[in-house]
């Protein structure tokens, strides 16, 4: 069983450094949306995606050992967490340091994600607007000109006065 644990010890360290690794690629992925780098962007979504089903693959591979190591040390089915085997194991398996590491840098990846996502949007939204200005709505709808009077949106036009 020691050999069990040790390798449940080796997955949660390389889950650890995945997550670091993700968290890089987020960072990246910040610089270049601050930059509008829309190739870049696009090319380092494929590198996150990659990385993110690393995250899975190593991840089945932990929830498969757990459920392994608690069933041979016989937890019943709501104890099999990290916690309940490191007490059935004396305190002395050293899983809590490594979940609570695993904690950390899966939160910061996640606020990372969350920054990049809002930075995103902003930028998003701000295209949006300019092509709004510049186009007009997409529906081209009806809108009322300075003297109140309805008109239908003409794009560019619109945007300046005839009478300069």
């Amino acid at each position: 069983m020691s050999r069990q644990v040790e390798q449940l010890q080796e997955i949660l360290q390389r889950l650890i450094v995945e997550f670091e690794g993700l968290q890089e690629l987020l960072r990246q992925e910040r610089t270049l949306i601050k930059e509008r780098k829309t190739d870049a962007i696009t090319a380092i979504a494929g590198r996150i995606d990659a990385a993110l089903e690393q995250v899975r693959t190593v991840d089945t591979q932990r929830q498969g050992l757990t459920h392994q190591l608690a069933r041979a040390m016989k937890l019943p089915p709501e104890r099999r967490r990290l916690k309940d085997l490191d007490a059935a194991l004396g305190g002395q398996g050293g899983l809590l340091a490594l979940r609570d590491r695993l904690r950390e840098v899966i939160g910061t990846a996640d606020r990372l994600n969350r920054e990049n996502q809002a930075a995103f949007k902003g930028v998003l939204g701000a295209m949006e607007a300019l092509l709004h200005a510049v186009n007009g709505p997409a529906d081209r709808s009806i809108s009322y000109n300075r003297l109140g009077g309805r008109e239908a949106n003409r794009g560019l036009s619109r945007m300046f006065s005839r009478r300069l």
